[in-house]
């Protein structure tokens, strides 16, 4: 069962990566394909403990410490250790997905000069269920910086409002007003590679009011979706159409293939 907060599932069950998940004290309180594994959700400083599938809990434990330890447990060099402490394997460049989500900063040269700051982006389907996480293809600062998005396929933490990110200091991805994008494929839980489809929504959450920031006149951004073909070079006025006008804060985009 699809899940946003542990009030979502019933009989005492907690919510772990979106799912609805049975708490246990040992292995036997499990089937027989699971194990009972101590999970350590975003923002909390104590783990749950949770029945998770064996290819899950073998190969995937959720709790990591280092890219080390999880190209050791997933038998892939190319794994990381994701933001919330949980092993995923990012898209190589030749499986990129041709839908891409641009984000672009609309905060103008008098907004702070940090501009947007980008949170978390996610997708549901048409039934609401979250299927989809962000991972970076591109992310270019205002300055024209060289840095890494935060953003690597892992779940977000959100707090109760379903709004905003959970925890005193979560990561963030600061475009740096006008000028500033970022350039977003999709994975699912399981680190594949992602396709859009017609109806989804995408979730964007930027900080703001929805965070407890008021901020006149607040920073602003635009998202467009992109379609290309897997050998093209990503060309924005070529490929993408923008979803929206100016938003700010927490969003949500239909998505348009047409």
């Amino acid at each position: 069962m699809a899940c946003e907060f542990d009030s979502d599932c019933g009989n005492g069950n907690l919510c772990v990566e979106f799912t609805c998940t049975n708490t246990c004290a040992t292995d036997l309180d499990c089937q027989s394909v699971q194990g009972c594994q101590a999970f350590l959700r975003k923002g909390e400083s104590d783990p749950v403990h949770v029945c998770m599938p064996e290819d899950v809990y073998n190969n995937d434990p959720g709790q990591c410490a280092d890219a080390a330890q999880c190209q050791a447990l997933m038998a892939d060099p190319a794994a990381i250790c994701g933001i919330n402490r949980r092993c995923v394997v990012p898209i190589p460049e030749d499986d990129r997905p041709v839908h891409a989500i641009y984000i672009r900063d609309l905060s103008s040269s008098t907004d702070d000069v940090l501009g947007t700051m980008l949170a978390a982006v996610f997708v549901r389907d048409t039934e609401g269920n979250v299927v989809g996480f962000a991972d970076t293809l591109a992310f270019v600062p205002a300055d024209q910086s060289e840095q890494p998005g935060h953003l690597d396929g892992s779940p977000p933490k959100l707090d109760e409002s379903g709004q905003c990110v959970a925890g005193e200091e979560p990561v963030l991805s600061a475009l740096g007003g006008l000028g500033g994008h970022y350039v977003i494929g999709f994975v699912d839980n399981r680190g594949a590679g992602l396709q859009l489809e017609q109806g989804w929504k995408v979730v964007v959450i930027a900080w703001g009011p929805n965070c407890g920031e008021e901020r006149d006149p607040p920073n602003e951004y635009e998202v467009s979706l992109c379609v290309s073909a897997s050998d093209e070079v990503l060309d924005f006025d070529a490929h993408c159409h923008a979803l929206n006008g100016r938003s700010s804060g927490y969003s949500e985009f239909l998505v348009t293939l047409n």
